[in-house]
């Protein structure tokens, strides 16, 4: 009985380790290893044709005495700042309005999810159309209030923050659906003896609502930053980093210096430095937002 029964939990065993090898194996192959070998490709000149030449610690060197490079930062540090404050602010409020609501908020929480499950290549076209200088809807309907002049959406002024806006409006209904969940996750005990104590509505939401969605902030400014330095495919769909370097975010150049010039040692360490600042961003994050009891 007891040779049955181990017997039986080794074919369970294996039967799990058999569901979980597909997952494991694509991880280790997509994901992992990849990971692991720009740094080892970061230390050659590579062209992807020819045999990867060894140059040790040139490409890093390069990249540090490169303007094109640092600009690609600051345009992505911009980029940070145009999108992440107002995407909260507006996806806190909303959250709190969807938390009174009694009727219709699964409906209207399916609404507002609609733009995040969109592919974000058709949301770059259909929002590039829009913003269209001569033949874009937002620019027509700014003519009917009285606008005088058609906007270019798309010059140097405008471009990131066009970008971001657009980013703003895929992803706000997710954050809002995060929000949401962190609002309900509060205990009614804490607004129960807040009122008994006399608390207002802002000091209920100043001392009680935003300190106990510490956590679900953490998390959005977490996945936040990491998303943003890593944003590609709004670019690519709407101004492929133009005008100029305006919109030349930090994965675009990635991607023009890896599979455009064909630069890949240099790509790799750019891809390298990005992982080191994220690393450090998280970890500021964590200490910026740890307990201090």
């Amino acid at each position: 009985m007891t040779r049955k029964i181990g017997s039986l939990n080794r074919n369970e065993a294996m039967a799990g380790y058999l569901f979980v090898a597909p997952t494991v194996i694509g991880f280790l192959v997509f994901v992992l290893v990849p990971t692991f070998s720009i740094f080892f490709i970061a230390l050659y000149k590579w062209d992807l044709i020819g045999e990867p030449v060894y140059v040790g610690l040139h490409n890093y060197v390069a990249m540090f005495n490169d303007p094109h490079y640092f600009n690609t930062l600051k345009v992505s540090a911009l980029y940070v700042l145009y999108n992440l404050p107002p995407q909260y602010l507006i996806a806190l409020f909303m959250a709190l309005i969807l938390k009174k609501l009694t009727k219709g908020q699964k409906v209207f929480r399916t609404i507002i999810l609609l733009p995040w499950i969109t592919t974000p290549i058709a949301i770059s076209v259909v929002w590039k159309w829009a913003l269209n200088q001569r033949l874009g809807l937002v620019n027509h309907y700014l003519s009917l209030i009285g606008v005088p002049h058609a906007i270019d959406w798309f010059s140097s002024p405008y471009a990131l923050a066009t970008i971001a806006a657009v980013n703003i409006w895929e992803f706000t209904g997710f954050s809002t659906i995060l929000f949401l969940v962190g609002l309900q996750s509060i205990p009614n005990e804490y607004y129960e003896a807040g009122k008994v104590d006399g608390t207002n509505v802002w000091n209920e939401f100043f001392r009680i609502t935003l300190p106990l969605l510490k956590p679900t902030i953490l998390y959005q400014t977490v996945v936040g930053v990491i998303g943003s330095f890593q944003v590609f495919d709004t670019i690519f769909g709407m101004t492929k980093g133009g005008p100029g370097e305006a919109t030349n975010v930090y994965y675009f150049a990635v991607y023009q210096d890896a599979f455009q010039f064909l630069n890949m040692g240099y790509a790799s360490g750019m891809c390298v430095i990005l992982l080191l600042i994220l690393m450090f961003s998280t970890a500021l994050q964590l200490y910026l937002f740890r307990d201090r009891d």
